[in-house]
């Protein structure tokens, strides 16, 4: 329907959908039955008004508070906005609240300077109970890495790695991450794009970084990169890299080519 109305589909992401037309830019995106559309308000109606035409039957909220389990809210004159969860705040608080009570706070999500080890053949798991509760906790913490919580990111990656069996020392480094979350679970990801004189100031900024042969297992290294747009962080991510680096310099260099991948697939975005 968006195509037959005007709308081009994005090559980069087949999600996005962009129409200019003489009553201006809309973009929308779309994740199975739910979009989202911004842009100026008569190119908002104009589209709505050609949907229904179809004979689509669907609902509008003009104010986007509530987006696919996430709360976006914004401030008076909506130059800053906050993306938070708590929702799956609420559901992890539901489920292992009890469990987490009694941990201390904790400074950060990961035990420092621990790389947990995948279990070995003879090595005794945890009951089968603990491991669907392992797969469970760990997939929460994912949808929360995805959509505001790049500073987890790292730990719940190693978390990842025990899905299929985890040990005693996996299911201690899943509860800290849950207490660590809940014990910050104000905190969101800040919409303030960058602006002088009034104006937008268009910025792509990314920062990258990586260990050396972090993981235990295999001894590849891992990588982690930000990359802003206009001030406002977009994209995050904490990856283990696919080929071992022979030295500290290699691993470093893999993790900027793998950010400058990125940076093409948003200017790709960007070129729509």
């Amino acid at each position: 329907v968006l195509k037959h109305i005007g709308f081009v589909q994005s090559k980069a992401d087949p999600c996005l959908f962009v129409r200019r037309n003489e009553l201006g830019l809309v973009i929308v995106i779309s994740y199975v039955d739910d979009c989202a559309a911004c842009g100026s308000k008569e190119a908002l109606n104009q589209m709505l008004a050609q949907i229904k035409k179809s004979e689509l039957s669907f609902t509008v909220d003009e104010d986007m508070r509530d987006y696919l389990s996430c709360e976006v809210l914004f401030n008076k004159d909506r130059t800053k906005g906050w993306l938070g969860q708590p929702h799956m705040i609420k559901k992890i608080k539901r489920v292992f609240g009890e469990a987490v009570a009694k941990l201390p706070k904790y400074r950060s999500p990961g035990t420092p300077g621990v790389g947990l080890v995948r279990p070995k053949e003879e090595e005794k798991l945890a009951p089968l109970e603990e491991q669907h509760t392992m797969r469970s906790g760990t997939g929460m913490l994912l949808y929360m890495v995805k959509h505001f919580r790049p500073d987890i990111a790292n730990s719940v990656r190693e978390l990842t790695k025990f899905l299929i069996g985890a040990h005693p020392a996996a299911m201690k480094e899943m509860y800290r991450v849950i207490k660590f979350v809940l014990d910050s679970q104000s905190m969101g990801l800040r919409l303030e794009p960058k602006m002088e004189g009034g104006k937008l100031v268009f910025l792509l900024k990314g920062y990258c970084d990586s260990d050396w042969a972090g993981d235990k297992d295999n001894r590849k290294s891992i990588s982690g990169f930000m990359l802003f747009l206009c001030g406002v962080l977009i994209m995050w991510r904490s990856k283990q890299q696919v080929s071992v680096a022979l030295s500290s310099a290699e691993a470093e260099f893999v993790s900027v080519g793998e950010l400058a991948k990125e940076i093409c697939f948003v200017i790709q975005i960007l070129l729509s």
